[in-house]
């Protein structure tokens, strides 16, 4: 019995309790500031990990839309943009994350100048597209419907 318990408490530390891709989706793509504040809340009670650090300055990006003062607005955004830069530098090849930004740079205000990197994310994201996970898969090619630099022709 002892062993059991020992097994069972040594391996939590490996046990990742980590946010499902698509609800962060559902909620990404979503309308709603409480259910972007309550993933936010979860994510920052998670391991730091990469994909939650990108998950959760994308999320604080898309907030910055919901703020009512412009200074605030600003602020949220550049920390939520700061907080997805930092992973892409970290791993420039990782294509969620570059899909993140483009939703965010496709999207965001003219006025923030946050569209430098639209045409290397959509080749990126173009080029990776096949070695994706299928859930990842259907919420890039889904958006791409819709968007004006992501062709959905071009994803194989």
């Amino acid at each position: 019995m002892k062993t059991i318990l020992f097994i069972l408490f040594s391996s939590l530390p490996f046990i990742n309790f980590s946010v499902d891709t698509e609800e962060y989706y559902a909620v990404f793509s979503g309308k709603s500031i409480q259910n972007i504040d309550q993933l936010i809340t979860e994510l920052e009670q998670q391991e730091h990990t990469t994909t939650n650090n990108a998950y959760k300055g994308a999320l604080l990006a898309k907030k910055a839309d919901f703020e009512d003062d412009v200074s605030k607005k600003i602020k949220t955004f550049k920390i939520g943009v700061q907080l997805l830069e930092i992973e892409i530098e970290k791993f420039p090849k990782e294509t969620e994350y570059r899909f993140l930004r483009l939703c965010i740079q496709e999207n965001c205000p003219k006025i923030l100048n946050y569209d430098k990197n639209i045409k290397e994310d959509v080749q990126l994201i173009t080029n990776n597209f096949s070695k994706q996970p299928k859930s990842l898969k259907t919420i890039i090619a889904n958006y791409a419907k819709t968007s004006k630099q992501l062709d959905a022709t071009l994803l194989k």
